[in-house]
């Protein structure tokens, strides 16, 4: 089975950057782009995930997308993805892993 692959993807960072870092480089099209969506408490993260998927993936550009202190904001992170999803062109993908 193939998984579908996008040319934009959104990644919801948390605490371990793995999950991100597989689904980057199995979801995305070859230069398709990534947007790193974190908070203030997951910058790190997200700065580490940027670097590697630079590294080890054929994507365009690695986005950070900085919802400052909004962590559990549905609103916040809806409106980030928005404004930043409005104008692309092409298939828009989204994936958040949650551990349990």
């Amino acid at each position: 089975m193939t998984l579908p692959t996008v040319d934009h993807l959104f990644l919801l960072v948390g605490e371990n950057p793995l999950p991100n870092a597989v689904a980057a480089m199995t979801l995305l099209r070859p230069g398709g782009q990534i947007y790193l969506v974190h908070t203030a408490f997951s910058v790190r993260q997200a700065q580490r995930l940027q670097w590697f998927i630079t590294a080890e993936t054929m994507a365009q550009a690695v986005v950070l997308v900085n919802l400052g202190q909004d962590q559990a904001e549905a609103a916040s992170i809806y409106s980030a993805i928005l404004s930043c999803g409005k104008q692309l062109v092409g298939a828009v993908g989204m994936n958040y892993t949650c551990l349990l």
